[in-house]
């Protein structure tokens, strides 16, 4: 089982860390749940840190972007890594996602 977590990085910035897998999606998925009980307008997730990341892991932040986006939070996603960036795009879900362009 592979090891990631979120951490709160400041106000309102949260940095994923680690490898994100079929193991530790759902754990994150909590981790970020909990974040969004905040109630901030707008949520930067730092993805500078993420050594590996699946289909699982697209998944995750399908349905991160979804829940935010429920509560009336801007999530933004930064520092994406260049292999999910190549997927996102490929399958349309960057446009989705609001990914920044030269993450791809």
């Amino acid at each position: 089982m592979s090891k990631a977590e979120l951490i709160s990085a400041a106000e309102g910035q949260l940095s994923l860390v680690g490898a994100v897998d079929y193991d530790n999606a759902p754990s994150l998925a909590t981790q970020f749940d909990h974040y969004l009980h905040t109630k901030k307008s707008a949520l930067s997730l730092d993805m500078s840190q993420v050594t590996h990341i699946n289909s699982a892991g697209m998944a995750l932040l399908i349905n991160c972007f979804k829940k935010a986006k429920k509560k009336g939070i801007v999530l933004q996603f930064c520092s994406v890594p260049s292999q999910l960036a190549r997927i996102a795009a490929l399958t349309r879900v960057d446009k989705i996602l609001n990914l920044p362009q030269e993450s791809i």
